[in-house]
């Protein structure tokens, strides 16, 4: 289990960035699907 503890964010700067990234990206991707899903049903 040695191995597991490089994908813990806190061992590097590097990881939260991306990991923040990525939650801004599937944030975004959210508010437009449902903001499209929300004009459809007009």
């Amino acid at each position: 289990m040695g191995w597991m503890t490089r994908f813990e964010p806190a061992t590097s700067g590097s990881t939260d960035r991306r990991s923040n990234q990525l939650s801004y990206i599937h944030h975004k991707a959210i508010s437009y699907y449902s903001n499209f899903l929300f004009s459809l049903q007009k």
